[in-house]
């Protein structure tokens, strides 16, 4: 985590798929290696990535939420509404942008998340 707090996602994200490859059981590398490649331009592998930790962790509310982002931004909208419903059902704390912050998300997707938030919160007063 310190290459990405030192913003060379290039570098972090490399690393955390050895590490990830390296310990296949800490779905944290996983994560981690996901966000990179988002940051670094590769949705679709990050996408992947995340939906296959969702499968094996179905708990693994952060993983939800970061894949509302992305879904979003690739124009899903009902997909990413529902991981996020799902995601802020199980851990209300991922309904704060300033929770999110705190986890060292990398900051594209936590652009791309306020967004959806923005757009969601819009939405819903809007019914």
């Amino acid at each position: 985590m310190l290459l990405m707090r030192m913003e060379l996602y290039d570098e972090a994200t490399v690393e955390h798929g050895i590490a990830a490859d390296l310990a296949p059981g800490i779905a944290g590398y996983r994560f981690a290696h996901a966000i990179g490649l988002y940051q670094i331009g590769d949705e679709v592998k990050a996408k992947r990535l995340l939906q296959g930790l969702i499968r094996k962790y179905p708990n693994y509310n952060e993983a939800k939420a970061a894949l509302a982002a992305i879904l979003w931004g690739q124009g899903e909208l009902a997909a990413a509404e529902d991981q996020y419903l799902a995601a802020v059902s199980s851990n209300s704390k991922l309904s704060s942008i300033a929770y999110v912050r705190s986890l060292l998300w990398t900051p594209l997707l936590v652009e791309r998340y306020d967004q959806f938030k923005n757009i969601q919160v819009q939405h819903m007063t809007s019914r």
